[in-house]
């Protein structure tokens, strides 16, 4: 049996393929898929989506692009999604240095501002982390104590995968574990224990 930990099944390439995509998934030996909020309005179809899929969960967060669009009653929203049952992390949330769609200084308010709504409502939380290790490992350190959740996609050294699960966290590895040139990712998957690794479809 296998659980995704991470997809975006609400992506408008799914349109109408929803319930053929959830059988093909049954078929395949899957019994439970979080569909990741990565915005409001993504986040707030994750939500209806769980309602309506017995195997769909839901998260909801504000993904670092999408920070600079990020206003103070989008929390409150947040915070009100995340007290229904089947919504189970506030995420996903962190920093993205790669694209840099929005300001460094502004992901990383926001980053904390939801670490601290999961700590507030106790949720599990999902990181986003892209070419910004150092600064996601120092915030968590600083505004993280007492979470729990996963790095997904993770794409740091075996010594951050070590430090990562020392906090309490999982390490989620994805597609690029398949590259070639996967070196680092491989040696991850490798040497963390079974318990710690989740795998996902993003």
């Amino acid at each position: 049996m296998l659980f995704d930990s991470h997809a975006h099944l609400y992506d408008r390439r799914f349109v109408g393929e929803i319930d053929h995509i959830l059988k093909r998934a049954q078929d395949a030996g899957v019994i439970g898929i979080i569909n990741v909020g990565a915005d409001m309005e993504a986040s707030a179809q994750t939500v209806a989506m769980a309602d309506k899929y017995d195997m769909l969960y839901a998260s909801v967060g504000i993904h670092p692009h999408d920070a600079k669009s990020a206003v103070d009653k989008d929390y409150d929203h947040l915070a009100l999604w995340a007290e229904r049952p089947k919504v189970v992390a506030i995420g996903e949330t962190g920093l993205d240095y790669y694209h840099n769609h929005s300001p460094r200084d502004i992901q990383k308010k926001v980053f904390i501002r939801q670490l601290d709504l999961a700590q507030q409502l106790k949720k599990p939380v999902i990181i986003h982390d892209r070419d910004a290790h150092a600064d996601v490992l120092n915030i968590m350190k600083k505004e993280a104590k007492g979470l729990i959740g996963v790095f997904h996609c993770f794409s740091g050294s075996l010594e951050m995968a070590k430090e990562v699960i020392k906090m309490g966290f999982y390490v989620s590895i994805a597609g690029p574990v398949t590259f070639d040139n996967a070196v680092k990712l491989k040696e991850v998957a490798k040497n963390i224990d079974l318990e710690r690794l989740l795998i996902e479809t993003d």
